[in-house]
């Protein structure tokens, strides 16, 4: 492998790192950069990026962080009386 390929493959990879810890996909990188699924996995770990850090997974807990504190606290029903917060 020449070095500007190298260099190349480098900073592919970089991108590929910062794209999944914005929040994109293993699988949308994996098209976009065609490579494999398990390609870019590998790639993410080998840059000391736990899975749990980026991707899916930090886009489902910014949407669980979003919905907290959505629904209004009279909506919830109180326990054992039938009842919500609403009808008192």
């Amino acid at each position: 492998m020449l070095w500007r390929e190298w260099k190349e493959m480098q900073r592919r990879n970089e991108t590929i790192v910062e794209a999944f810890m914005q929040g994109q996909t293993m699988c949308a990188l994996a098209a976009q950069h065609r490579v494999s699924r398990i390609r870019i996995g590998q790639i993410i770990k080998a840059a000391g990026v736990e899975r749990h850090e980026g991707g899916a997974s930090l886009r489902a807990r910014l949407k669980r962080q979003n919905r907290k504190g959505k629904r209004p606290e009279k909506s919830f029903p109180i326990l054992g009386t039938g009842t919500s917060v609403a009808a008192m």
